[in-house]
């Protein structure tokens, strides 16, 4: 299948459009339901009972009411647009957008025009803990915070907003995704796995760029908007400095971040100070105190004392394995 023949077929009615198209209605009376605390009937769409992931094409010339999932849920705007409402946030998801959105979480689907392709992916969690959460980059603070936030049912951060109109590299790999989903070869299963870790991969290691930060609740976005400071100014900034940054008071900051992270301020630095040391004497022929300094430490001995803490060896046996 070619990316044209592809297009075409993502765009093709199918039997239900045509039919919601002329006027019908999906029936939802088979499909169990909650009531929430406002009265609110909230459907159970249950998938994956026996996959691991699967691809599904939003039907257009209908709504699809609120609803949550028990499976981890991402989606992509294909073409178009459409509105959405996730935990009562509503929002225009334009063409090029990812979302992802935890299971149990809430949500809804605007009416679709023929131009409007939504594709989700829904996943199943404990493949995705299985398959994928070993590779993601634990140097990055960020994407620390996302994992521990979705693999904690009492965390509300269960959905993000990714801005990534302009990822030409991510709109690659999720066609190649769906060329081989419609198009298994003897190897499917394989190579679609590959990919959607590519896609996951290229999402969490670029949280800091593309997540919309007005899709957040505030709680969430002070922390990220806090990380991503740290990120950046890890040699010389302060709890004071990332405060004053984005206008909270130090000492609640300090328990979001322990809260959420499960460390302090002060262990957040040193644990990026320590990993940037840690690729400088793996990468680069700098001395030991170059690197220290380079990290924000000029006390030598308690530069040793922090990374031996961490790696449970020196820098010497580090620099000696190159």
């Amino acid at each position: 299948m070619s990316i044209t023949n592809l297009d075409l077929h993502l765009r093709k009615l199918t039997k239900k459009e045509k039919q919601y198209k002329s006027g019908l209605n999906p029936n939802f009376n088979n499909i169990s339901y909650i009531i929430n605390k406002n009265g609110k009937k909230i459907y159970k769409f249950n998938y994956l009972q026996f996959d691991d992931f699967l691809i599904k094409k939003n039907d257009r010339f209908t709504s699809v009411p609120i609803h949550i999932h028990n499976c981890i849920e991402i989606n992509y705007m294909y073409s178009g647009s459409c509105t959405q409402t996730i935990n009562d946030y509503e929002f225009t998801f334009k063409k090029g957008q990812f979302t992802f959105i935890d299971t149990k979480t809430p949500h809804s689907i605007g009416y679709t025009n023929e131009d409007d392709i939504l594709i989700s992916l829904l996943i199943n969690k404990e493949y995705l803990n299985n398959s994928f959460f070993s590779r993601f980059d634990k140097n990055n603070l960020i994407t620390q915070f996302f994992f521990n936030a979705i693999n904690n049912e009492n965390n509300d951060l269960n959905y993000i907003v990714f801005d990534t109109q302009n990822n030409k590299r991510i709109r690659l790999f999720l066609v190649e995704f769906l060329l081989e989903y419609f198009n298994p070869s003897s190897n499917n299963h394989e190579i679609e796995s590959q990919l959607l870790i590519l896609i996951i991969l290229d999402l969490t290691n670029s949280i800091e760029e593309y997540v919309s930060l007005s899709s957040m609740n505030k709680t969430n976005s002070i922390i990220i908007s806090a990380l991503k400071y740290m990120q950046s100014n890890f040699t010389d900034c302060t709890l004071q400095s990332t405060s004053e940054y984005i206008h909270i008071n130090p000492c609640y900051l300090s328990r979001l971040l322990k809260k959420h992270l499960n460390l302090t301020y002060k262990e957040l630095i040193i644990q990026l100070r320590m990993k940037h040391a840690f690729k400088l004497i793996r990468n680069t022929n700098f001395t030991i105190e170059q690197i220290a300094f380079d990290c924000g430490y000029h006390n030598l001995t308690f530069f040793y004392k922090k990374f031996y803490e961490l790696y449970n060896k020196y820098p010497k046996d580090i620099r000696n394995k190159k």
